[in-house]
C-alpha cells in the first residue's frame, strides 16, 4: 500500500479528477483541454497528487462520454425490432406489468436500422400478462424501442438524469417474445439463485405487506413494496433502511466474524498461531460480499462493501491511517468504480451519513457515553446534516424521521436483519429452518410496519419544500457542520441560522400578473394558474385513481416553487384518467381546497371519490369568480349537457387587462364550433384542445381565438402522435406557435395586464448533457 503523505493525497487526487470531470461535464465543456496542463504540472512536481488527478479526469471523462453514446438515437423512436438477448437481473413483478434490464446479443437483422449498434442495456416493460421471467433467461423479444426520454419539468425528480446514471441506453415496449434458453453466465447463475430466494420468502412470509419488506433486505427487490408503505418510509425518514448498504453490510460482516469467531474455538490457539483474529475478519468480509451479491451488487451495496474492504484491510494490516483517510480511499475507490454515481442521491447520502459518524466519535474515546447516548448523538447528528441534502434531492424533511429511526434502526439491526441473515445461512441446509428464520423476519417487520405508519399518519410526520438553490444548499451545509462540532465551542448555535435559506420562500407572480404553468407530465394535462395570492390547479395528470400518479413527484413541487403551500381550486375538466387520475391524491393532499369536476358515475367508481372526500361539485357553464382583479369564467358544458366525455371538458376562459388564457381541456370541433356560435374571442394563450388531436384546433376555432402562442400537453413519444402533423400544420398557416411539452418540457409563461407574455421551457432552462434537448421552436 502507499506510504505517508502519498497515502493520504492520491486518494484525495482521485477523487478531485472525478469531481473535477463530473463538472466539466454538467457545464458541457470538454476535459481535454485541461490534461496536458495537468500532466506538465505532475511531471515537474513529481506529484501523485495531480497524477491521480489526471487519470481520474481522463478515465471519468471517457466514461461519461461513452455513457452519452450508448444511447437509442431519436430518430429510431417507435421502431419495433426483433431483439436476442439476455435478462440482466432480477425481473420486478408489478401488478400491470414486469419491468427488467435486457442486454441485446446481437444486431437486428433490419436493412432499415441506421449503422448503429442497440444500447448494452434497454429497460423493458411487459405488459398484457407477462409470462414468468427468470433471470439468465435468453430470449427473442419483439420490442417497440424509444430513447431514455423522461418528464423534464422546473422542478422535482430528473428521471433522465436517472436513467443516464443507471447506464440505461433504451426503454422498450414489449410485444411479445420467445423463450430460447438459459445463460450460463456467473451473473445469471447468480440472479437465478436471487430469483429461487424470491419463491422461497414468498412462500415463507404470508402476508403481502411484510413480504417487501423481507424482499427488500433479503435480495433488494423492492417491487412488492405497495404506494402506501413506500410512503410511510418516506415520511418517517426510514426508506434509507430498506436499501441494502452500509448499516446491513455492516451487519452481514459482524454476522460472519461472530460466527467465525464461534467455529474458531474449536481450534487450539497454537494452531492458528495469532491468525485467529484476522481469519474471523475475512469470514466476515466474506458473508458480506455473499450477501451484495444476493442483492445484486446495486450501486449503494457496492459503496459499502468497498468501504467496509478498505476498512478491514487497514485493519489486517495493521494501519495507523487515520479513519478519514479510509473514508477517502473508499470514495476513491467507488468513484474509479462508477463515475457516474455522483449524479445520484444514494452516494451523496452514504458517504455523507459516514462523515458524520466519524466526525462525532473519531476522536472520542470509547466507552465515554451510554449505548443509547451514542445513538441519540449519533442520530440527531445525521438528521441535522442531512437537512440540506434532503431537500435538494427528495424535497421533504421528515420532522418524525429522528423518533422513527431510533426505534426503526435497532429493530432492523438486531432483529429482522439477523433472522433474514440467518434464513440465508440456513438454506444450504434444508428449507424447513430457513423458511422459518423468513417467517420470524416477516412477524417483526409487521410490528416495526406498524410504529411507523402510526407516525407517519401524523399531521406534522413530513414537511415537503421546494428545492432550494445550490448555494442554500451548501450554507445550510455549514450549518449543519457547526451544529456537529464539540459542544464547549462558541458561537455554534449559529448553524441553527445557516439553516434558514432552505425555508426561504420563492416569489409568487407580482400583484397584476399571472403566472401559467403547464407541466410536463406525459401523455396527460396538469396546468397551474397563479396570481399573487391564489392559485389553481387545472387537471391532475395521468394516474389510476388509486395509487399511481404524478401529484407527489411532479405537481407538489411545482406548487412549492411557485410560492404556494396549496391550491385554492381545483378543476378536473372531465373523467379521462389522463386528467382525473391524480385527483384522489390532489384532495388527500389539500382537503380544503375547492373541487369541481366533471365526472361520470363510471369515473366516480374507479376514482374511489366517495371515499376521497365525496363527489365534487360540477363544473357548468356560468361558474365566475375573481382573484386579485383576475377573472376566471367556465364557457361550457351547459348544465343540461350530460356527461359525453371529451366533449364535456370543462372549458375556462381567464382574462385581465389585456391577457387572457383559454383552458378548453378534450373537446373536439362541434364544441369548439358552439363556443365561436357563443362569441368567443381572442386570447393570448390558448391550451391546445385535445392534445392536439386532429379532431380538433379547427381552423374557424383558431381565427377566432387568435392566440398568440398554444401550448399542447403530449408526452415524448406517444403512441398517438400527438400532436397530429395535419393540426400542426393549421396552427402554422395561421401564424401560431404551437409548443408543445413532449418536445420542450414544463412550459411556464408570465404574462402582464397589459398583454406582454415572456415564456420558458424547461428543456432549455435545466439544461444537462444528458438531457434530450429542446425542439427548435420551444421557448
Amino acid at each position: 500500500m502507499l506510504r505517508g503523505p502519498v497515502a493520504r493525497s492520491f486518494p484525495a487526487g482521485i477523487i478531485a479528477g472525478v469531481f473535477a470531470a463530473h463538472f466539466l461535464f454538467i457545464q458541457g465543456w470538454s476535459f481535454w483541454p485541461l490534461v496536458p496542463v495537468i500532466l506538465l504540472w505532475a511531471i515537474m512536481q513529481r506529484s501523485p497528487w495531480a497524477a491521480a488527478v489526471l487519470l481520474s479526469l481522463c478515465w471519468s471523462g471517457v466514461a461519461f462520454q461513452h455513457q452519452l453514446e450508448d444511447r437509442l438515437p431519436a430518430e429510431l423512436n417507435g421502431r419495433t425490432l426483433k431483439v436476442q438477448g439476455r435478462v440482466a437481473d432480477l425481473p420486478q413483478q408489478y401488478p400491470e406489468y414486469t419491468r427488467f434490464r435486457f442486454h441485446p446479443l446481437n444486431l437486428p437483422a433490419d436493412p432499415r436500422l441506421p449503422d448503429t449498434m442497440l444500447p448494452g442495456t434497454i429497460l423493458a416493460y411487459w405488459y398484457r400478462d407477462p409470462p414468468a421471467i427468470a433471470p439468465g433467461e435468453l430470449w427473442q423479444l419483439e420490442l417497440q424501442l424509444r430513447p431514455p426520454w423522461g418528464r423534464v419539468n422546473f422542478q422535482g425528480s430528473d428521471r433522465e438524469r436517472w436513467l443516464f446514471a443507471e447506464g440505461i441506453g433504451a426503454l422498450a415496449t414489449v410485444r411479445g417474445g420467445e423463450l430460447q434458453g438459459m445463460d450460463g453466465s456467473m451473473s445469471s447463475q447468480l440472479n437465478t439463485l436471487r430469483n429461487k430466494l424470491r419463491s422461497l420468502i414468498l412462500q415463507a412470509v404470508p402476508g403481502e405487506r411484510t413480504q417487501g419488506v423481507v424482499l427488500a433486505l433479503a435480495i433488494a427487490d423492492l417491487s412488492k413494496l405497495s404506494v402506501q408503505q413506500n410512503r410511510t418510509f418516506s415520511r418517517t425518514g426510514t426508506a434509507h433502511l430498506l436499501a441494502i448498504s452500509g448499516q446491513q453490510v455492516s451487519l452481514a460482516a459482524m454476522f460472519g466474524f461472530l460466527l467465525a469467531r464461534l467455529l474458531l474455538l474449536a481450534i487450539p490457539p497454537a494452531w492458528m498461531r495469532g491468525l485467529a483474529y484476522p481469519a474471523a475478519m475475512f469470514a466476515g468480509l466474506f458473508l458480506a460480499t455473499v450477501y451484495a451479491a444476493l442483492a445484486g451488487f446495486g450501486p449503494s451495496t457496492v459503496r459499502a462493501l468497498v468501504m467496509l474492504m478498505v476498512g478491514i484491510l487497514m485493519l489486517a494490516t495493521r494501519r495507523t491511517s487515520h479513519l478519514w483517510q479510509a473514508w477517502l480511499t473508499a470514495m476513491a475507490a467507488v468513484l474509479l468504480l462508477d463515475p457516474p454515481a455522483l449524479l445520484g442521491a444514494g452516494f451523496w447520502m452514504s458517504f455523507a451519513a459516514v462523515a458524520v459518524l466519524l466526525l462525532l466519535f473519531s476522536n472520542r474515546e470509547a466507552n465515554a457515553e451510554s449505548w443509547w447516548r451514542s445513538m441519540l448523538r449519533a442520530q440527531v447528528g445525521i438528521t441535522m446534516f442531512m437537512l440540506p441534502l434532503g431537500a435538494w434531492w427528495f424535497q421533504s424533511v421528515s420532522l418524525s424521521g429522528l423518533a422513527a429511526n431510533l426505534l426503526a434502526i435497532p429493530w432492523v439491526s438486531f432483529i429482522t436483519v439477523p433472522l433474514i441473515l440467518l434464513g440465508l445461512l440456513l438454506v444450504p441446509l434444508g428449507t424447513t429452518l430457513s423458511l422459518l428464520a423468513f417467517y420470524l423476519a416477516g412477524a417483526s417487520s409487521e410490528y416495526l410496519l406498524l410504529a411507523l405508519e402510526w407516525l407517519a399518519a401524523l399531521p406534522a410526520s413530513a414537511v415537503a419544500l421546494p428545492q432550494p438553490s445550490a448555494w442554500a444548499v451548501a450554507v445550510a451545509s455549514l450549518g449543519g457542520l457547526l451544529l456537529l462540532l464539540p459542544r464547549g465551542l462558541p458561537h455554534r448555535w449559529l448553524g441553527l441560522l445557516l439553516l434558514l435559506p432552505l425555508l426561504a420562500p420563492f416569489p409568487r407572480p407580482s400583484p397584476g400578473s399571472l403566472r401559467l404553468d403547464v407541466l410536463d407530465v406525459g401523455q396527460g394535462t396538469a396546468v397551474l394558474v397563479g396570481s399573487s395570492e391564489h392559485l389553481l390547479i387545472y387537471d391532475s395528470g395521468p394516474g389510476d385513481g388509486q395509487d399511481f400518479n404524478l401529484v407527489d413527484q411532479v405537481m407538489v413541487p411545482a406548487i412549492l416553487q411557485s410560492g404556494y403551500r396549496s391550491p385554492d381550486r381545483i378543476i378536473i375538466s372531465h373523467g379521462d384518467m389522463d386528467h382525473a387520475g391524480g385527483l384522489n391524491r390532489l384532495r388527500e393532499l389539500f382537503p380544503q381546497a375547492l373541487v369541481h369536476a366533471n365526472l361520470s358515475v363510471a369515473n366516480l367508481a374507479v376514482a374511489n371519490l366517495s371515499v376521497a372526500g365525496g363527489e365534487p361539485a360540477k363544473c357548468r357553464q356560468g361558474l365566475e369568480w375573481a382573484w386579485d382583479g383576475i377573472s376566471f369564467h367556465v364557457l361550457h358544458p351547459s348544465p343540461y349537457l350530460p356527461y359525453i366525455r371529451n366533449d364535456s371538458s370543462c372549458v375556462v376562459s381567464i382574462g385581465f387587462g389585456e391577457s387572457s388564457v383559454l383552458l378548453p381541456g378534450d373537446i373536439s370541433s362541434p364544441i369548439e364550433a358552439r363556443l365561436v356560435r357563443q362569441g368567443i374571442g381572442r386570447h393570448l394563450v390558448l391550451l391546445v384542445p385535445h392534445h392536439g388531436s386532429k379532431s380538433s384546433s379547427s381552423a374557424e376555432f383558431l381565427e377566432h381565438v387568435q392566440p398568440m402562442a398554444a401550448i399542447a400537453t403530449t408526452g415524448l413519444g406517444n403512441r398517438f402522435g400527438f400532436p397530429r402533423p395535419e393540426t400542426r400544420q393549421r396552427y402554422l398557416e395561421h401564424g401560431i406557435p404551437l409548443w408543445s411539452t413532449d418536445a420542450c418540457g414544463a412550459i411556464r409563461m408570465e404574462l402582464a395586464a397589459d398583454g406582454t407574455l415572456r415564456s420558458y421551457s424547461a428543456r432549455r432552462v435545466q439544461f444537462a448533457p444528458w438531457r434530450w434537448p429542446a425542439a427548435e421552436f420551444c421557448p
